[in-house]
């Protein structure tokens, strides 16, 4: 696994920072009156056993960190505080997947963030950092949680729109009776059960990191960012808003392709009743002339095949003409 490790170093004044494609030999200090965010990729255990000591880690923390199966949550340690999250982000073939866990530790003067994989969504916020965009660099690192939280669910929004569209192509598809898309109908809705969860999980989270800021006077998050918190909240309800009604949206379409097929069998099954009627009186009359009594007038008569015939053309025309005007074809 590649490992690459980045830090900034900041404050209101100025700004430090530093790229390693692997582990760098003497990890940085907190600095008092600083903010340091230490971002690693790849984490190993000799890695996280060096943070452990260097930074005051929970072990507990530290296990939840190299596990990366964990459901998102928030956990308070006492004097630090840790997040997980599901991080989504965008891959070559321009879509998205629930990409890797990222792991959020932080305490006075530092965030630690952890992820499985190079690359992230966070180029916005290393540019306000490195360039003094905005408040980030005149508040504290609890504004820099609640600014990596808003990264990542507002890529969220981005992924929602993204299943929208796959929605409405899987729609148009089934409305063409492409039969090869009831399969991935069923593989997208699998998928959107799986966002759903996650979305679930997440909300649950950042409703419990609120509480925690209104009932713990020792944490670390100031009573200002609790109102930016509340927006990353209701970005993350939108999400599963909108989730929720691709699930209605999906179950729908897989109805309405059912509906289609009974559809085309009731119309097979109309045809094939018509022609069933029209031939039971056809058949009754060969019944009955294909019986071997002696004595039957009608076989020996010299125009009784041609009235035969004649007989069941019309009721042939008179059924046809009658189903013709009851609209039942």
């Amino acid at each position: 696994m590649s490992t690459q490790v980045r830090w900034h170093i900041y404050n209101a004044e100025n700004v430090e920072h530093h790229t390693f494609e692997q582990a760098p030999e003497q990890w940085p200090e907190i600095q008092k009156g600083r903010v340091l965010w230490l971002d690693v990729v790849g984490l190993n255990a000799e890695m996280m056993k060096q943070l452990k000591e260097q930074y005051s880690i929970h072990h507990l923390i530290a296990e939840d960190m190299l596990n990366t199966r964990q459901r998102p949550k928030f956990e308070r340690y006492e004097s630090s505080e840790f997040i997980t999250i599901k991080m989504l982000q965008k891959e070559r073939d321009s879509s998205f997947e629930e990409h890797e866990q990222l792991s959020i530790f932080f305490r006075e003067g530092l965030v630690l963030t952890v992820q499985e994989k190079p690359g992230d969504v966070f180029a916005s916020v290393r540019e306000r950092i490195e360039e003094n965009k905005g408040r980030i660099r005149k508040r504290e690192e609890d504004y820099l949680v609640y600014a990596l939280l808003d990264c990542v669910i507002d890529e969220y929004l981005q992924f929602a729109d993204i299943l929208e569209n796959r929605s409405e192509q899987l729609e148009a598809n089934l409305l063409r009776d492409e039969d090869n898309d009831i399969k991935t109908c069923y593989a997208f809705r699998n998928e959107l059960h799986r966002f759903k969860r996650m979305s679930r999980a997440t909300i649950d989270m950042l409703k419990r990191l609120m509480e925690h800021i209104q009932e713990d006077e020792h944490t670390r998050f100031q009573g200002t960012t609790k109102v930016y918190l509340r927006d990353v909240h209701d970005h993350a309800m939108s999400f599963s808003q909108n989730i929720e009604e691709l699930q209605e949206q999906c179950n729908s379409l897989i109805e309405l392709y059912y509906a289609q097929i009974n559809d085309g069998m009731g119309r097979v099954m109309k045809v094939l009743a018509v022609i069933s009627t029209i031939f039971l009186p056809l058949n009754l009359l060969a019944a009955v002339y294909g019986m071997n009594f002696t004595h039957m007038p009608e076989l020996k008569y010299k125009w009784g095949y041609y009235i035969l015939l004649g007989t069941m053309g019309f009721i042939v025309a008179s059924m046809l003409s009658l189903f013709k005007y009851k609209k039942w074809f």
